[in-house]
């Protein structure tokens, strides 16, 4: 009895860490589409698109502020989490900053936020992820 529980426990858990872990590359991939309009949003002078992206951003910024990892990772994992978490929020307050220097007309500012938002996303990626590979998998 005790080793059917068990079993049961051991495969929830793994199918919650690859149900979490797909929620999760959906939500990369919804920021990322976000981040692009921006850019072309501010490439192109067009508000509306800086506007929607930026929402797009806070929306997905908030889905990954959401799930909580700590039930099932290791300590240096939790770490890495906690550090995902810290510049989620950074993101969050940089695409804020692009939105409102662009509608306030000071183009040359926004650029200058959407450069830090950029940052943050590669600062997390860099750490966190594996890119060791320079491409290879690309081509």
């Amino acid at each position: 009895m005790i080793k059917a529980v068990l079993k049961v426990f051991l495969v929830s858990l793994i199918l919650s860490t690859t149900v979490n872990a797909e929620e999760k590359a959906i939500t990369m991939r919804t920021m990322l589409d976000a981040v692009n309009l921006v850019q072309l949003g501010l490439l192109t002078n067009t508000k509306l698109l800086v506007k929607e992206g930026v929402a797009e951003l806070k929306d997905a910024k908030s889905k990954l502020e959401k799930i909580d990892h700590t039930r099932y990772l290791s300590f240096d994992e939790v770490q890495g989490y906690t550090y995902t978490k810290e510049k989620v929020t950074q993101i969050g307050i940089d695409a804020d900053e692009v939105y409102t220097f662009f509608v306030n007309g000071k183009h040359a500012e926004a650029l200058t936020a959407y450069k830090s938002l950029m940052l943050r996303c590669m600062e997390c990626h860099s750490k966190l992820r594996d890119y060791e590979d320079e491409g290879n998998r690309f081509r």
